[in-house]
């Protein structure tokens, strides 16, 4: 998918301190490292304050918005034309340590992982230009793949698309070794405020807990494993279950549902963090 261009690219002289900026990313991933023709895009958000930044699908963003004020207007979601994105996460950066917290749902559960891994730069002396920005290279190993950055010092904040800061600059593009993800700007935006660090929109249900990154590795693993343990617990009461409106025998449910989340899990093998699913 060609997104177009959504706002023009300037370069401008930021001062952190005093605004509100959101930089919009063209996020291409490649899920099924089977089937490389099939390349997702999205456009994800990174929304920048003086004291933190928030990192998101805007899709999602956008998602929950309309639907949230259909919620108030009593209008159903079902003629929605936006579609939600599966990369419903938040990546929340708190300045000036630059400390790195992940904000991910599995099953009913909300999990807050905190990542205190350091991303080492090896900055090239390579130069390009991107849209009207001056752009240097630099490279880095992360989550289990090699990565190329290009960053601007024009935008002087420490700053980049998912987990990525550190450079004398905003990473303005990056993609691994393989191809698989790429991140580029596609624009900027001047926001009146940035939403709390809080308020994460999509996770707005389910229990919440705090854990490490090995310890949301061990737990994704066993998700992948068995993705109905979760929900056959809750359910062990019941004999019937409301599917989309209807009652369905329960083991038929999860026996459906098994199948469904399995194929969509053997399909996902090329994650963003590679090292999530790999031993």
């Amino acid at each position: 998918m060609k997104l177009k261009l959504l706002f023009i690219l300037l370069t401008i002289s930021f001062n952190l301190k005093s605004q509100n900026q959101r930089f919009l990313y063209e996020y291409k991933s490649i899920s099924d490292s089977l089937n490389r023709d099939k390349i997702e895009s999205e456009l994800m958000a990174l929304d920048v304050s003086d004291r933190f930044s928030k990192f998101y699908s805007y899709d999602n963003f956008k998602y929950d918005s309309i639907s949230k004020s259909n919620v108030d207007k009593g209008i159903s979601d079902s003629n929605l034309k936006i579609k939600k994105s599966k990369n419903s996460y938040f990546i929340i950066k708190n300045y000036p340590d630059f400390s790195v917290l992940m904000i991910s749902r599995i099953g009913q559960v909300k999990y807050n992982v905190k990542d205190d891994r350091t991303i080492s730069w090896n900055i090239s002396p390579e130069n390009d230009v991107l849209g009207n920005f001056k752009i240097q290279k630099a490279e880095t190993e992360f989550a289990g793949r090699k990565w190329t950055a290009w960053f601007t010092t024009e935008i002087p904040i420490q700053e980049g698309p998912y987990k990525f800061r550190g450079l004398p600059g905003l990473i303005l593009k990056i993609h691994d070794s393989t191809n698989s993800h790429t991140l580029t700007l596609a624009g900027i935006r001047k926001l009146k405020s940035v939403y709390s660090k809080d308020d994460n929109f999509v996770f707005d249900f389910g229990t919440n807990q705090n854990v490490s990154q090995d310890k949301y590795k061990q737990i994704l693993k066993e998700f992948r494993d068995d993705p109905n343990k979760s929900i056959r617990q809750t359910l062990s009461e019941m004999d019937e279950v409301n599917d989309n409106g209807k009652m369905v025998n329960k083991n038929d449910y999860l026996r459906e549902r098994e199948k469904r989340l399995k194929e969509e899990i053997k399909k996902s093998n090329n994650l963003l963090e590679l090292d999530l699913i790999k031993k």
